[in-house]
Order: C-alpha cells, then sequence, then structure tokens
C-alpha cells in the first residue's frame, strides 16, 4: 500500500489491528500499528477514529497489556459500551476484579456482555 502511494485511513487501521488478534501476531505490532495510526491522523475526534481507538484498546487487552489499554482508553475522546467492555477485559484478564469492578461502576451503560463478564470473574474468584 505503501509502496503504491496509498496511505492508510481508519477503516485500514481497524481492520489490520481485528485482524491481528485473528493471527497471533507477533507482540510488538499493536504498538507499531498504534504509532502508525497516530501518524496517519486517525486517533482524533472524528467518529471512524473511534473504531481505531476501540480496535486498539482490544488488541492491547487481548495481549494482556492493561497498561497500554488504559492509556488508549484514557487518550479516548468519546468512549462508548465497547471501550468500556475492552477496559474490563483487560483488567479481568489480569485477575484485577477489584480494578475490573471500577470499570464497570463507572459504565454508563451495561450490556448482557459486561454483566457476564463480571459475574463469570466473580464465580472463579469464589466471591458470589
Amino acid at each position: 500500500m505503501r509502496r503504491a502511494g496509498a496511505a492508510p485511513d481508519a477503516s485500514t487501521f481497524t481492520f489490520v489491528l481485528k485482524s491481528c488478534s485473528r493471527c497471533h501476531s507477533p507482540g510488538r505490532l499493536p504498538s507499531d500499528l498504534h504509532a502508525q495510526a497516530f501518524k496517519h491522523g486517525c486517533l482524533g475526534a472524528r467518529s471512524e477514529h473511534a473504531h481505531v481507538q476501540n480496535a486498539l484498546l482490544h488488541e492491547y487487552a487481548s495481549r494482556s497489556a492493561v497498561d497500554d489499554a488504559r492509556r488508549v482508553f484514557d487518550e479516548m475522546p468519546v468512549r462508548d459500551v465497547v471501550s468500556f467492555s475492552g477496559l474490563l477485559t483487560a483488567r479481568l484478564k489480569n485477575n484485577q476484579l477489584d480494578s475490573a469492578r471500577m470499570v464497570f461502576d463507572q459504565m454508563p451503560h451495561r450490556d448482557v456482555v459486561s454483566w457476564t463478564a463480571m459475574i463469570s470473574a466473580y464465580a472463579r474468584a469464589s466471591r458470589l
């Protein structure tokens, strides 16, 4: 794509980030894509940028990179249920139940996915 002179856009980064989680790509790839998305202006406040930010957050979460996921979350100008679920997933994946509960409590809207994740985590921790 770069050799052809075409610049990636928000859709490109969203697609590539989602593909990363399916192919178990090398550990540095999300941070490299994060840097490229920033360089190409795909992490701003526009609605299509939210898809890139959420995909990035979920990719970091899937790799247990909680600090990176939190950084993306904190830098997001607009957060939705997908954003909160990504951070919740990162916390739960790293057995940070109390931190996950704080994220859950801050969610403006809790859906069946977030409720199921929290109930399952409490059950696994024998804290029901």
